[in-house]
């Protein structure tokens, strides 16, 4: 997806909120059968934030939304529509977006949410970046926001080691030209749907006591049909696959190869995974930036969380060739590429 008709659109301004409560590889030994060595040598995971007993999508999402929007130097009142990405919404129905347009004060503009899981913010960059390219709106908020500590079971080493909760988000505006979105790659195979999943709670196994029942498992995991599931080696497998391919077929869309790359913030899902993507490009780990080890996996708040860190700590600069890249449950994957100004 080429972006060279419109006017160009970038991102104006950054934030991010994780919770107050830290839970460390140490805690979670103390629930399931793991140990701070594996979860740091296999993931790279050594802590990750829960949300607390009163949190909601929403409050989390607002967080990072204020701080995306005064680092841009706009008000709340500016913004002309909201996107929200996230797997655990506050409800069923209606969308999240709509909770937080409310409580910003953001009177009838556009909210949607979308449900692409850890590639969301991507998608969620590329359908902003489409309405003000075109010029139906100058201000568009993405949020990646997740809970997923409320959707796993922490008996079951296959998913709690890995995930944390959080928010990042994004402002989008017009830029200079030269600047900005050069080219999205989004895709997704369907067939490895179940490789990410929670079984019951949708219309295809509706909610009902018995999914409220936990039961033992394979290796001793225990969770219950609400329960998400993970199958970790065709995730592995799907993810070192996608992360270089996706790239490079990024790159093609704009004219670019592999050699204009100054920097790439990947999803945080596994060190490795990120290390073999990496290699596969034949870029070095100083090209990029991992909080892996501090977050955990946040899923679609994770690549708004790194960008904003590592642009913090000056490793992304003006005119840089950025590139970000997302994948996971669907299977679906998505990345972007930029001039960063």
């Amino acid at each position: 997806m080429n972006l060279e008709e419109g006017r160009p659109v970038g991102i104006a301004g950054l934030g991010f909120y994780v919770p107050e409560r830290c839970v460390t590889n140490a805690e979670l030994a103390n629930m399931v059968d793991t140990t701070d060595e594996w979860i740091k040598s296999k993931i790279g995971i050594e802590t990750r934030y829960i949300a607390g007993p009163d949190e909601a999508l929403s409050d989390l999402a607002i967080h990072a939304a204020e701080r995306a929007i005064q680092h841009a130097n706009l008000r709340p009142d500016q913004i002309n529509m909201i996107i929200i990405t996230g797997q655990n919404h506050d409800y069923k129905t209606p969308a999240t977006s709509c909770i937080v347009q409310n409580k910003m004060g953001m009177r009838n503009i556009a909210a949607i949410d979308i449900a692409t899981a850890c590639s969301g913010f991507i998608y969620g960059l590329a359908i902003g970046s489409k309405f003000v390219a075109d010029r139906t709106y100058e201000n568009v908020l993405v949020v990646g926001a997740e809970i997923h500590s409320r959707m796993i079971s922490w008996q079951d080493r296959s998913t709690c080691v890995f995930f944390g909760d959080g928010a990042g988000a994004a402002v989008l505006r017009p830029a200079r030209k030269g600047y900005g979105f050069m080219a999205f790659d989004l895709g997704a195979d369907g067939s490895g749907y179940d490789a990410i999943i929670i079984p019951a709670g949708g219309s295809r196994q509706p909610f009902t006591a018995q999914a409220l029942v936990a039961q033992e498992e394979a290796y001793g995991q225990t969770r219950t049909p609400i329960d998400a599931r993970m199958d970790g080696k065709v995730v592995y497998q799907f993810a070192t696959s996608v992360f270089p391919r996706s790239i490079r077929a990024c790159l093609r869309h704009a004219d670019l190869t592999v050699s204009d790359v100054d920097f790439v913030i990947s999803h945080q899902a596994n060190q490795n995974i990120i290390q073999e993507g990496m290699a596969a490009l034949g870029l070095g780990m100083e090209k990029t930036y991992m909080n892996l080890a501090r977050y955990g996996n946040c899923s679609s708040a994770s690549i708004p969380i790194a960008l904003r860190e590592a642009l913090d700590a000056g490793l992304v600069k003006r005119d840089d060739t950025v590139v970000l890249v997302g994948f996971g449950a669907g299977l679906s994957w998505g990345s972007t590429v930029m001039r960063w100004a």
